[in-house]
């Protein structure tokens, strides 16, 4: 697809509809369904109705909720008139000020504060706060930048509504927060869902209350803690939090669940320090959470985690400069203790916590300090024509969590009820500190190249320490997650890349200093790079998602954004790639080029100048690797490769070649005339000329006529017939290598190749469907020839197989992505036999290299094949009786069962590979051995974890806790994986270290 001429992605591309992301977008517990009977919906009509009618209500809700989401809004920022407030809290208190009159005028205040009083049977929560109450929650759940913003707006309007039927508004608010945060902890850690989203609202509703008690809203502390969960300060309140997160790891050995509830408290701690004595926090908070971090291991340590982004050490390159080499090795002993390294975004939020308020210590970041509050005022009730402040004076209110399974489980001890929360996915992140830690004013080195620097990379290396660069990132995600795409269930879209992009301009203003957007474009895009090396297929924050937001960044600003992201991918490939794992180098080369194609291909000529040295090279190496990868992923995602060539080749032209992907097996013709020959000729006439029956080709092919005359190996009806099915492959690679040719006619020949490629892939997958049984019985029938084995004959058929795919289709890598998929699904081939081509486990020959982005196609197989397995037991639109119906248990045991012969097969392959080498950095065949099977390990059983939530048909889904179990008696555990890692090579010993970690 060409990316470059629209649609989503594309170069005009410009956002969705809806201004700052469409109507209710800061609205994340908004359950309203679809309209009742008889109710005004949308027009039945979509087509040729008249326009939809929406009641007025609904349409002043609607207004009201774009005036609130807008009140903190850190645009238009005026000087301030208080010497004492920053311009972000004098310009929020003026327009809360405007905005409060407004939302409580007499018109609107019956229908926004309207709200059933507590104790109402079946009173829904969102009715208990009233539409209003509900509208400013929501947006301090979604809206990370602006939470002074919304507990300031909560005081304005509890004063306004003060003495009339609608008072208690900010008691309101307190309650009904407090139940979206009993609620979200549930669908954490009871259901295992949501929680990127779920874990950023609650966090961000904790810090609301904070900020309230900072107020005088709610209790902030009280000498003598409460025992009772109804009655609770703030600090009570994250006390029991901790308490509950011991809890969940000693008696239900859950440390992701009680990672999850650290975190959320470790949040929320910087907006208390001032309102609660420093000696409480450090007694009651941060020593039993230090205690707890001790046993913690990040998935994210370098070459040991299996989420890791980093290597242990770089590996091991041909153009690896010899002086570092031995400099290197000198550090080697130092290198091996990794003790309180700060590898991932929990640990660094632990130590800036540990940080805060020491002496010498200190940070930018104004979020917990903001005090909008100070500027609000209000009317005179003895003379309108004055103003007097607002401010709080009744009695605090105490807080109380009603409703959370969770907590009531927790505190009673209940051992018989199951924890579902089994990774930090999406809850904690990995470090990339690409540009470096703030320098050392002591360090010479530092020092000597200063005067390369430019004035915004100065400003952003010296002007925020180390905890301003956590708290950047912190809000960085929280904004990315908060503003991401999605649909509601009433068809509303809200969140989007430009609406991401633009908070993300506006994170600067939560920071202090006379210019603090100076230079803030290295944070942003330092966070944004470090997202993109360790997003995976799973990931809350999608990899497409984040580039799309990156390339709203260079629209908006590309005066800023454009040269830095230059500068930041300049110092990924020098400075980092041989230390990424090879999916970080695989996210880095697939954003790099959908910004390419996204851009028109407009990036520097002297890098390209810089990447050609490396492309070209025929040694393996990390940065050749990414280039190469990033080009053929450019030519596949274009229908005219020679339109790069021009754009970005002009002076580089030993790049073109490297367009089309390298291949290990170069595609061999029979010899002319021969009996081989002749029968792929006749194939290729029967199949794509006379589009001949199966049955009538299946009894050609497998007749003693064609044994008898052919002449070309064991495998031969294998392999002629793959080579025929893949013929629109090897046709479609010509008009590509045509196509980058010069030619003075260009225009026929950009014509020509698009008309060769078209839909090739659709075809070649409609053909093996067609002739799937054919292809089943070539492989059977060469398997009884070669003898042995069956089962095994079998599989090596099927790895023989896929190397003739590869020599038609690693050119186009989606190619042949899709032919895998397909073969496995139509139950052509097996797991196995993708494993055996993947790892070069099909002959005798030493191997020097492997598929490349071999754990991909793996895990694609572990996929496919769980599907192939589920609608043979279980196919859809047949009514299956209770006594033959494939149960939940049976069929997550047959597919563990399955997925653990796998990985035993693949991990003792893995093994004896690294075997072969005992020097103690990795090579590169070693580090995509190693780092592929964690790969693999993690993906595959993520799948099946997926996969097995969900019913289907006579299937009602397992629930993870169960999942994790059949894990641990089926030896799919870690620790058990880990044991068949024999040896006691530096190589093994580093992939064994990681089983036992996971």
């Amino acid at each position: 697809m060409d990316h470059r001429r629209g649609g989503r992605g594309g170069r005009h591309y410009r956002g969705r509809r809806g201004g700052r992301g469409g109507r209710f977008r800061h609205q994340p517990y908004n359950s309203r369904g679809p309209p009742r009977r008889g109710g005004r919906g949308h027009s039945s009509n979509r087509v040729g109705g008249g326009p939809n009618q929406l009641d007025p209500d609904t349409i002043l809700v609607r207004q009201v909720a774009s005036f609130i989401s807008r009140a903190g809004e850190l645009k238009n920022l005026k000087p301030s008139v208080n010497a004492e407030m920053r311009p972000v809290e004098s310009t929020t208190a003026n327009n809360i000020n405007d905005l409060t009159p407004v939302l409580c005028a007499q018109d609107k205040v019956e229908m926004l504060c309207k709200f059933q009083p507590p104790g109402t049977q079946a009173a829904k929560p969102i009715d208990l706060a009233g539409k209003l109450g509900h509208l400013v929650v929501s947006c301090a759940a979604g809206l990370p930048l602006q939470t002074p913003c919304y507990a300031a707006l909560t005081l304005s309007i509890h004063e306004q509504l003060k003495g009339g039927p609608y008072q208690g508004f900010a008691k309101r608010c307190v309650d009904y927060a407090m139940r979206n945060i009993g609620r979200d902890l549930d669908v954490i850690l009871l259901l295992g869902k949501e929680k990127t989203q779920a874990g950023c609202r609650a966090k961000l509703l904790l810090r609301y209350l904070a900020i309230l008690g900072k107020i005088g809203v709610v209790k902030t502390f009280e000498s003598e803690p409460s025992v009772d969960p109804n009655k609770m300060t703030v600090f009570d309140l994250l006390c029991l939090m901790v308490d509950l997160a011991k809890a969940a790891a000693e008696q239900h050995r859950n440390m992701a669940a009680a990672s999850v509830l650290v975190f959320l408290v470790l949040s929320t701690l910087p907006y208390i320090v001032g309102s609660v004595p420093p000696g409480a926090i450090s007694e009651k908070l941060l020593t039993p959470i230090e205690s707890f971090l001790k046993a913690y291991k990040s998935t994210y340590s370098p070459g040991v985690g299996m989420t890791a982004v980093l290597l242990k050490e770089e590996q091991a390159e041909e153009d690896d400069d010899a002086d570092e080499d031995d400099e290197e090795e000198e550090d080697d002993d130092d290198d091996d203790d990794t003790t309180g390294q700060v590898c991932d975004s929990l640990q660094d939020l632990f130590r800036s916590c540990k940080n805060l308020g020491q002496e010498g210590q200190s940070t930018r970041f104004c979020l917990p300090i903001d005090a909008p509050w100070k500027g609000l005022v209000r009317s005179n009730p003895e003379n309108p024509a004055e103003t007097q402040p607002t401010t709080f004076v009744e009695e605090a209110y105490y807080l109380s969590l009603p409703e959370c399974h969770t907590v009531s489980h927790l505190m009673q001890g209940d051992s018989q009820f199951k924890l579902e929360c089994f990774n930090l996915e999406g809850i904690v992140f990995g470090r990339l500190p690409i540009f470096g830690s703030p320098p050392d004013p002591e360090d010479e080195e530092d020092m000597e190249d200063e005067a390369a620097k430019s004035e915004q990379f100065k400003a952003y290396e010296k002007g925020f320490g180390l905890m301003d660069r956590y708290f950047i990132a912190e809000t960085i995600r929280d904004c990315l997650i908060s503003h991401e795409s999605s649909v509601t269930d009433t068809g509303l879209e809200h969140g989007g890349a430009k609406t991401a992009a633009e908070e993300l301009i506006s994170v600067a203003h939560v920071f202090s200093g006379e210019n603090p957007a100076l230079g803030f474009e290295f944070a942003i895009l330092e966070n944004m790079l470090a997202l993109i090396t360790q997003a995976s297929q799973g990931s809350s924050l999608r990899q497409t998602y984040l580039s799309r937001v990156l390339l709203e960044l260079v629209r908006l600003d590309p005066g800023r954004f454009s040269p830095t992201l230059a500068i930041g991918l300049g110092t990924l490939f020098n400075d980092y790639m041989p230390a990424l794992v090879p999916s970080a180098r695989e996210n880095l080369s697939r954003w790099f080029c959908f910004h390419l194609v996204n851009t028109d291909y407009q990036w520097p000529t002297a890098y390209w100048k810089i990447y050609e040295s490396y492309a070209i090279k025929t040694t393996a190496s990390s940065r050749g690797t990414f280039v190469r990868r990033a080009l053929n992923l450019m030519a596949e995602n274009t229908s005219d490769p020679s339109d790069i060539i021009s754009r970005c080749f002009s002076e580089t032209k030993g790049l073109t070649n490297e367009l089309v992907g390298r291949t290990r097996h170069a595609l061999v013709a029979y010899p002319a005339d021969s009996p081989m020959d002749a029968l792929e000729k006749e194939l290729r006439s029967r199949i794509w000329d006379k589009e001949e029956d199966p049955s009538l080709l299946g009894e050609f092919l497998m007749g003693d006529e064609v044994a008898s005359k052919a002449n070309g190996g064991s495998w031969f009806r294998t392999e002629v017939l793959i080579r025929v099915l893949m013929e629109p492959a090897k046709q479609a690679k010509e008009a590509m290598v045509a196509s980058l040719e010069p030619s003075g006619d260009d225009e026929d020949k950009m014509d020509e190749g698009e008309g060769a490629a078209k839909d090739f892939q659709v075809i070649i997958t409609e053909a093996l469907i067609r002739y799937k049984q054919i292809l089943t019985g070539a492989i059977g029938k060469d398997a009884e020839a070669n003898g042995g084995g069956h089962e095994d004959a079998v599989i090596s058929g099927g790895a023989v197989l896929l190397n003739q795919v590869e020599s038609f289709a690693s050119f186009h890598s989606g190619l042949l992505d899709g032919v895998v998929a397909c073969l496995v699904r139509q139950k052509i081939i097996g797991f196995f036999s993708v494993l055996k081509w993947a790892l070069s486990d099909t002959g005798d020959a030493p191997v020097t290299d492997l598929v490349s982005r071999w754990s991909s196609y793996a895990t694609c197989a572990v996929r496919e094949s769980v599907v192939a397995m589920d609608e043979e037991s279980n196919p859809a639109g047949m009514t299956i009786d209770s006594a033959t119906a494939a149960t939940d248990e049976a069929f997550c045991g047959q597919v563990m069962t399955m997925l653990f012969q796998g990985l035993q097969y693949a991990i003792k392959r893995v093994v004896a590979l690294l075997s072969t080498s005992t020097e103690k950095k990795l090579n590169p065949l070693q580090v995509e051995l190693l780092q592929g099977m964690k790969d693999l390990t993690s993906r595959s059983k993520s799948i099946l974890i997926t996969y097995l939530q969900q019913g289907k048909g006579t299937r009602k889904g397992v629930l993870p806790d169960a999942i994790e179990e059949a894990f641990v008696k089926l030896d799919l555990s870690g620790p058990a994986l880990a044991q068949l890692c024999e040896g006691q090579q530096p190589a093994v010993a580093l992939l064994r270290k990681s089983l036992e970690s996971s």
